[in-house]
Parts: C-alpha cells; sequence; structure tokens
C-alpha cells in the first residue's frame, strides 16, 4: 500500500516545490528606469499596458493617440503628465532614452515607423 502513495507524495511534494520556488520568483528589473511613451490609447493600452507598468513602477510620461482627445482623456485619468494627438508630436517630445511601447493596430505600424527617423538619425540609441 505504501509504494502505491510514494507517487502521490512525491508529486505533491514537488508541486510544493514548484508553488513555493514561483512565489519566490521576481522579474529582473532595468538597472535604471527609462521614460516610456505609449503611441496609442485603446482599449489594451487602459486594460493591460497601463496596469503592468503601474505595478512594476516605470514611468509612463506620454501618451499619444491620432483620435483626438483619445489620449488626453487617458492622460487625465491615469495621471500621465503630457498627452498628444499626433505621434510626430509625441516622438518629437520625447527624451533620447525614451522607451516606446507601439500599441497600435498592425495596419498603421507601417505609418508610425517614419516618424523615428529623425530620431534614429539623431543621438537616440537603439537597442535590439
Amino acid at each position: 500500500m505504501q509504494q502505491e502513495n510514494e507517487p502521490h507524495t512525491q508529486m505533491a511534494s514537488n508541486e510544493e516545490r514548484y508553488r513555493q520556488a514561483a512565489e519566490a520568483a521576481a522579474p529582473p528589473l532595468p538597472k535604471a528606469l527609462r521614460p516610456i511613451v505609449i503611441l496609442g490609447a485603446g482599449g489594451i493600452v487602459r486594460a493591460a499596458h497601463l496596469p503592468a507598468y503601474a505595478k512594476a513602477g516605470f514611468p509612463v510620461i506620454a501618451i499619444a493617440d491620432s483620435a483626438t482627445g483619445k489620449a488626453a482623456e487617458l492622460a487625465s485619468e491615469k495621471n500621465i503628465p503630457h498627452a498628444f494627438d499626433s505621434i510626430a508630436e509625441a516622438v518629437r517630445f520625447a527624451p533620447a532614452d525614451a522607451i516606446f511601447d507601439i500599441a497600435v493596430p498592425a495596419t498603421q505600424i507601417m505609418t508610425i515607423l517614419p516618424h523615428f527617423a529623425a530620431t534614429m538619425s539623431g543621438n537616440a540609441t537603439w537597442q535590439q
């Protein structure tokens, strides 16, 4: 009878070890916080990106959306200091060390990327 319980006991022991390891694990954090500029103020930003940044303590300094007033409304609600109705304005505003969170429909990405051309030729550092 004891041999029948051994696999069950071993599984329970492993499950407990895995649970403890998961609870103790922490995600890696950057050595220095960098400002985040979000491009897009839709549902995924509201429901997932902003709560995740808040939980991690990451500073969102600006948000932009081409729909007039959409970024300003979300910025006001979430205490984001700067809002723009233009992607170009947000890119020009962003400090050289900013992280851009591009949260737009895939069909818009090719229209957004050219706004970074001036930044890439300037003093910004680009990382892969």
